[in-house]
């Protein structure tokens, strides 16, 4: 089957306005990609003659694309930082009032503050706290260390002074 040139114009015609439909719905869902594309644009006025610029559409789709693959990277960047749950709180507390306490002091302290504060029991294997989190006392060490690493640190950021790395 051949084409009359009215058909061909037709389907041109048709293509083009489905893409300027897309390109139209796109700026009006993402105005700060649309934004950009204008920056992009005028930046390449600068650079280059008129012939050799690109067209606003394959500006817009290089845009999307460069936020798509940034938001990747950031993704892939890793997960939040976990916020400090209740026996850190209390872990801090604790070094605040006796920066130089051992581990096993420490231990003893937090007995003694069971059902009082979040920590509602302290087995030799593990603390309970009160939103029902089971920690392990083998990382108490590491904790009690972070914490103290923590309170020179802001100790050092209230003085000026700087810790060397060791």
């Amino acid at each position: 089957m051949r084409l009359t040139i009215a058909q061909i114009n037709q389907r041109n015609s048709d293509f083009w306005e489905k893409k300027n439909a897309e390109f139209a719905e796109g700026i009006k869902r993402e105005p700060s990609v649309f934004r950009e594309v204008m920056d992009e644009v005028r930046a390449e006025e600068l650079r280059h003659a008129v012939y050799s610029r690109r067209p606003l559409e394959k500006v817009f789709i290089d845009v999307k694309a460069s936020r798509e693959r940034h938001q990747q990277e950031f993704a892939m960047r890793g997960v939040k930082a976990r916020k400090p749950d209740k026996l850190n709180e209390e872990i801090h507390q604790i070094v605040k009032r006796r920066p130089d306490i051992s581990c096993e002091d420490l231990l003893a302290e937090l007995k003694a503050r069971e059902k009082v504060s979040s920590i509602v029991e302290v087995t030799t294997e593990d603390v309970v706290l009160s939103d029902g989190k089971v920690v392990p006392l083998t990382g108490l060490k590491d904790r009690l260390s972070r914490a103290k690493k923590n309170m020179r640190g802001s100790a050092n950021r209230a003085t000026g002074k700087r810790e060397l790395p060791t």
